[in-house]
């Protein structure tokens, strides 16, 4: 069985180039043959590069996740992820560190050897606000304000401690205040 020719293409982020460089390696990135390196890619474009890909080599929990979606064949080159759900589902491998072990779980995606399913994860339709607020209203809300309380970071985020114990940022009011009092917020939430 001949395998197909494929084309690896490598958007480079400028920290990991430099790094590239800094090692001596940057020749050897570039004259692979069958390889191109590319830019940094914006988020549409990379996504785009993602869904037309046959196989996506990582080590990017987002991009595990994107993959799953995108049902693209995920090999990730680490020896664990903090994303199991790509993995049950199978659109995800963990390839390890070790060159046999990527070449390998690549090997199994180009031979057509890896059935990716035909749905998504089970609510992954990016419609999680829509049921997470039912939720949140009808149990955060139940009770009135037990204390109040306000973070002010970089966001001039707003959280209030609700009587029940969740705590639910209220992001129309970090929103409204961005150029309002501090004390003058955490006075009107309290009332």
């Amino acid at each position: 069985m001949s395998l197909p020719i494929w084309i690896s293409l490598f958007p480079v982020h400028p920290r990991t180039l430099q790094r590239v460089s800094e090692a001596g390696l940057r020749d050897v990135l570039e004259d692979t043959s069958g390889s191109r390196t590319l830019p940094a890619l914006g988020y549409l474009d990379f996504l785009k590069l993602q869904a037309a890909a046959r196989l996506v080599i990582t080590d990017s929990g987002g991009i595990q996740e994107e993959t799953a979606v995108l049902r693209v064949p995920c090999v990730t080159i680490r020896k664990n992820t903090e994303r199991p759900m790509t993995i049950s589902h199978g659109t995800n491998v963990l390839g390890g560190t070790e060159p046999e072990g990527i070449v390998s779980a690549c090997l199994r995606a180009i031979r057509g050897e890896w059935r990716i399913p035909e749905t998504i994860p089970e609510l992954w339709d990016g419609r999680t606000a829509e049921r997470i607020l039912p939720l949140s209203a009808s149990t955060a809300f139940s009770a009135p304000p037990r204390q109040v309380s306000s973070r002010w970071r970089s966001g001039n985020r707003v959280e209030v401690l609700y009587g029940n114990g969740i705590s639910i940022p209220n992001i129309s009011l970090a929103i409204s205040a961005r150029n309002t009092n501090s004390a003058n917020v955490v006075e009107s939430l309290a009332n």
